[in-house]
């Protein structure tokens, strides 16, 4: 194999995870692979281990940069790339041996631009166990439309930065925002929008760490209006692009979203000017007659509602529920009110 594999790891206080983590990258089953740590201006002792796989393989460069976060480490990285092919691996966890070796043939076999693998979700205190992989499943190919479409139809998948084998080149025009929490959100679309062809394999190659600590109730404010950045954003581009499909779907997704990150952000003080953003949004996409006959009744009358007030919706939905339960019961004592009748 001739080409390069440019393995992108972004490093930020990891001493505890990087030895794992490089160490299942060097492992790989092929070895024409650049591995490119970027030091994210980490307070740690991430700098010298990394400094120490350095010295042991020399496929190993060392970028040391001002901490910038999780976005300007990867941009770091690419800059610093030199393969004609990108992988992203997070510094906590780990990738099966094959990994690079069957997403580079299926690369080559569908002369895709992405090729995305499945992943698995482990714990921290789990040890790897890699399966057999002698048997492949058969790539699924999507081109044109349907390469945005599948942000729809394998959303987490596609969404996520560190399941994939990259061309390059997809890279040339967008790169990852600097300073975004949602930094995958708030790129892939760009990113789907440069490739002619992704391929999607079944095979779960990434095996993503769940480490104790990592609480969503712990998040702040400012990570959900990230996140409503990154949709408002994309529905625009959408938009724009004329991928009409994918700009409906935005929008219900981001209808959803803010129903259920009211509670979280109305308890913290600090996001009342942007609850007042993202209720002015809401409003003005429920008042799109036209996008509101596409979403199924029960939840456009749940919308209606919280476009009114969110208590009133709060309301709806505990009387909606209650109503459910009430028939459930009714239902179920009538079936056994004729089972005792069937008896006489």
């Amino acid at each position: 194999m001739e080409d390069i594999i440019s393995v992108i790891v972004p490093v930020y206080m990891g001493e505890q995870w990087l030895g794992r983590c490089i160490g299942a990258i060097r492992n790989q089953s092929i070895a024409n692979l650049e591995i490119v740590l970027v030091n994210d201006g980490s307070p740690d002792n991430s700098e010298k281990i990394c400094r120490e796989f350095a010295c042991i393989d020399d496929r190993i460069k060392v970028v040391n940069k001002e901490n910038g976060g999780l976005s300007d480490a990867r941009n770091a990285g690419l800059a610093a790339a030199t393969g004609a092919y990108i992988m992203f691996v997070d510094e906590d966890d780990y990738i099966h041996p094959d990994m690079a070796k069957i997403l580079y043939e299926t690369m080559k076999k569908t002369d895709a631009d992405i090729v995305v693998c499945d992943f698995c979700l482990v714990s921290d205190k789990e040890e790897p166990v890699y399966p057999s992989m002698e048997k492949l499943s058969e790539p699924v190919c999507y081109e044109g439309r349907e390469v945005m479409n599948q942000l729809y139809y394998r959303n987490l998948q596609t969404v996520v930065a560190w399941n994939k084998l990259y061309k390059k080149k997809v890279f040339e025009k967008h790169g990852y925002i600097k300073g975004r929490i949602h930094d995958d959100e708030s790129a892939i679309h760009f990113i789907l929008h440069a490739c002619k062809k992704t391929a999607y394999i079944k095979e779960k190659l990434y095996y993503y760490v769940q480490r104790e600590g990592s609480i969503t109730s712990s998040r702040k404010w400012n990570y959900y209006s990230d996140g409503w950045q990154a949709y408002e954003e994309r529905l625009a581009f959408l938009v724009e692009n004329g991928y009409g499909q994918m700009a409906a779907f935005t929008k219900e997704h981001m209808l959803h979203y803010a129903v259920t990150k009211h509670k979280i952000l109305k308890s913290q003080p600090e996001a009342k000017e942007f609850l007042k953003h993202m209720r002015a949004v809401f409003k003005d996409m429920m008042a799109d007659k036209a996008f509101l006959q596409e979403i199924p009744s029960d939840l456009r009358r749940r919308y209606k509602c919280f476009a009114l007030h969110p208590l009133l919706h709060s309301v709806y939905v505990s009387a909606e529920t209650f109503c459910k339960k009430t028939m459930g019961v009714i239902r179920a004592v009538g079936r056994k009110i004729w089972k005792i009748k069937s008896l006489f």
